[in-house]
């Protein structure tokens, strides 16, 4: 029987929101390692189109773990980005 590891099951996610020297919400680089059981397409690098608020980021990784989520801080800054899912 094969046992599912650490990234199968779980998810990790580093940011930078300091990448110009002040906070920012957009254009922020990201790294994320697992598919949170199957939630998150793997083995991949994804250019966002400019602008693209880390806000669906965030709500990817809530409902990736079960916690059902719209929007995170402003909702005008969109909600989970699709482009994640598996």
């Amino acid at each position: 029987m094969k046992t599912a590891g650490l990234l199968d099951r779980g998810v990790m996610l580093a940011m930078n929101s300091m990448r110009h020297g002040m906070h920012e919400f957009n254009n922020v680089p990201a790294m994320m390692a697992g598919n949170a059981g199957g939630y998150f397409k793997t083995g991949r690098s994804i250019k966002l189109p400019d602008n693209t608020a880390s806000n669906g980021i965030l709500i990817a990784l809530a409902n990736a773990l079960g916690v059902p989520t719209q929007t995170f801080g402003n909702a005008a800054y969109g909600g989970e980005l699709s482009v994640l899912r598996g």
